[in-house]
């Protein structure tokens, strides 16, 4: 799964890269995200979403600031980001910034690294998963994968290093991000890839390390084993000496008395992700 919910504003219309005969492609920009001085604007090449008249060209003027959501396919070759919309467009406030991304799939690679300038860490990984087949980008669900490229920070950034791994399932919430530059070679480059927002990700699956045992495969020695130390363990959780308050606790304060409103469910310093 991957779907992009974004304002972006209507650009007009560009030729079609792939069949010059087919309908046109209609340039949107996600426009730079205001907090942020090293951003810029994000294209996008947007086709016409399937019983979604809004989404046709001329639908809207030049300039006007849209609210689009949709499937995004990143073309390799092109180094373009194509994308399909799932829902009629809509008129928005030409103030209104938003750029939320959802994806989901199998992480490809992971990196982390210290970075001095930044004074945290960053983590890179990958994201390799499926979404809808679409023959106007020559996509097919059966035969390709999208990969995106993702980065976390700071906090995030630590937890993720520790919970991601080559193969794991992965959810992620984020903002997408364009970058380009010219090569070596003085041709154009561009990239898109998307950050990570915080405590937004849900990791699928056993953490690294978990061990599996299946006992129906064992032999009759090694799975009596297993079995007498799992009852060994078991007795001794039961044989534990159970907790008793403390006679100068007070005790817990009763539920009719709480002011649920002003006293927060969750502890402000709790860092559990998910």
């Amino acid at each position: 799964m991957n779907i992009l919910t974004a304002a972006a504003v209507y650009k007009g219309v560009v030729p079609n890269p792939f069949n010059s005969n087919a309908e046109p492609l209609m340039h949107y920009e996600i426009p730079a995200n205001p907090k942020s001085k090293k951003d810029i604007p994000i294209p996008l090449f947007v086709l016409s979403g399937y019983k979604c008249p809004k989404t046709i060209p001329g639908s809207f003027e030049k300039g006007t600031n849209v609210l689009i959501s949709g499937r995004m396919y990143p073309n390799k070759q092109t180094g373009d980001l194509y994308f399909v919309p799932i829902e009629d467009f809509q008129e928005l406030s030409k103030d209104i910034y938003i750029n939320q991304v959802f994806i989901s799939g199998g992480c490809g690679y992971v990196s982390n690294k210290y970075v001095p300038k930044l004074d945290r860490e960053v983590t890179e990984f990958g994201i390799k998963g499926k979404t809808a087949s679409e023959s106007r980008v020559f996509y097919s669900r059966k035969h390709n994968d999208l990969e995106f490229p993702l980065e976390s920070y700071g906090n995030d950034a630590v937890r993720l290093k520790e919970y991601l791994y080559k193969g794991r399932s992965v959810s992620i919430g984020g903002a997408l991000k364009f970058e380009t530059y010219i090569d070596k070679e003085e041709k154009r480059v561009n990239k898109y890839k998307i950050i990570v927002k915080p405590q937004q990700y849900a990791p699928f699956g056993d953490n690294k390390g978990t061990v599996k045992v299946n006992i129906t495969r064992l032999s009759d020695e090694d799975r009596k084993t297993v079995m007498d130390l799992v009852s060994k363990l078991a007795s001794q959780s039961n044989s534990s000496p159970s907790y008793t308050r403390p006679p100068h606790q007070q005790a817990i304060a009763d539920s009719k008395g709480v002011n649920w409103q002003s006293s927060p469910v969750v502890p402000e310093n709790d860092d559990v992700p998910f």
